[in-house]
């Protein structure tokens, strides 16, 4: 689920609004109530933590975008499509997941297999090898680009005045 921080006024927010402050920038209450409803899943406080997360993480990378491509000032209104296309091409600059390689594929496959032995025949439906196998780079390719992402953004925190 893409989270993108959009100022829809260029007034800053009152800081009892503010759930974080990133270098300054704030990230309110408003826009974790909006990425909640965005979200379609029960209001949790564990909701409301991740999406909290993924917000602050948006803010830092728009941010890392803005110094390393000289986008608009901090604090101006974007647009979303303006947000995600810096972020994207951020990422795209910055992140390099490790390889999935054939050993890599032929050990998940292994491991499904393994499971597979312990339920009962008939209670699931197999794919043909090549499509399971295709279907297992396309995971491990999406799990090494996810670990990636996290690894940026990680960093990117722990360079960050990050006040909540």
């Amino acid at each position: 689920m893409p989270l993108t921080r959009v100022s829809e006024s260029p007034s800053r927010p009152v800081l009892s609004e503010a759930i974080a402050m990133v270098n300054g920038t704030p990230v309110t209450q408003a826009e974790l109530a909006a990425a909640v409803a965005k979200s379609g899943e029960p209001d949790t406080p564990g909701l409301r933590r991740t999406l909290k997360y993924r917000l602050i993480a948006c803010e830092l990378l728009w941010q890392a975008a803005q110094r390393r491509y000289g986008e608009a000032a901090a604090g101006e209104a974007q647009s979303s499509v303006q947000v995600d296309t810096a972020i994207k091409r951020y990422l795209r600059d910055e992140v390099r997941p490790a390889a999935v390689t054939d050993a890599d594929v032929r050990t998940r496959y292994a491991q499904i297999s393994e499971v597979l032995q312990t339920i009962e025949p008939g209670s699931y439906r197999v794919l043909g090898r090549e499509m399971l196998e295709d279907s297992i780079r396309a995971e491990l390719t999406d799990e090494r680009l996810n670990q990636a992402i996290h690894v940026v953004v990680e960093r990117l925190m722990e360079q960050a005045d990050i006040r909540e």
